[in-house]
């Protein structure tokens, strides 16, 4: 709320929210603890829901005095596994369908009042989030396939998302990946979808090993302070 009224008083309002903000702990659900069910949901779940409550007030308001006239847009982050759901991750993707599905939701609910609402659905992205899933056999699956940039999600967003305002933007880091997930939204209990994981997550495992020891090899080459 403090946020929204400092924009308010600073810039006038605002006109676009992102709600970015995630956290991650690969577990397998047998292995789960109260405190990462806890800040997945708080976190991932709560986080979306609360800052898509306060920018839509905010928003409205704007709407109704005009100084908004184009409408405001909403636009929460989830992830291509809220398309295809993955074994070792499970509170991840869970929060991330929540994420994905409330959004769809809010988007219904805010259309009449001028406030739009759009969900993006990324893979991994080259962040502190996936260099800790290197070390969890769990998250084998972000290594399967490249890696996005930064850049390229701000990049897509800008250009695919902003000004078109589009309920949802897939992206991939390869167009196997994307669709991929896509078919695996649809399909997800099918035997080729099962299959397709698998190997999926061997040639996951394979790739974060071969990071580690790309990640030992440079430490063990800087030089050492005396």
């Amino acid at each position: 709320r403090n946020v929204f009224e400092t924009a308010r008083k600073s810039l006038g309002g605002v006109d676009v929210v992102f709600n970015i903000a995630g956290y991650l702990k690969p577990e397998s659900t047998q292995n789960l603890k109260d405190t990462d069910i806890d800040l997945h949901i708080d976190v991932n779940v709560k986080g979306v829901i609360n800052g898509t409550w306060l920018a839509s007030q905010e928003m409205i308001k704007q709407v109704k005095d005009g100084s908004l006239p184009k409408g405001g847009h909403i636009i929460n982050f989830a992830s291509l596994g809220a398309l295809a759901p993955v074994s070792g991750v499970g509170l991840y993707i869970g929060s991330k369908y929540a994420v994905r599905g409330f959004s769809m939701c809010a988007a219904k609910d805010l259309a009449e009042h001028g406030v739009f609402v759009s969900i993006v659905c990324p893979d991994a992205i080259q962040t502190p989030m996936v260099d800790l899933q290197l070390h969890y056999k769990e998250s084998a699956m972000a290594y399967s396939g490249g890696i996005l940039a930064v850049e390229d999600v701000v990049s897509a967003v800008l250009e695919k998302l902003v000004y078109t305002r589009r309920r949802e933007l897939f992206i991939g880091s390869s167009w196997f990946r994307e669709k991929g997930a896509r078919f695996g939204d649809i399909f997800h209990g099918a035997r080729v979808i099962y299959m397709a994981e698998q190997s999926m997550r061997a040639k996951g495992i394979q790739a974060q090993e071969i990071k580690k020891r790309m990640n030992t090899s440079t430490t063990s080459m800087k030089p050492k302070k005396n």
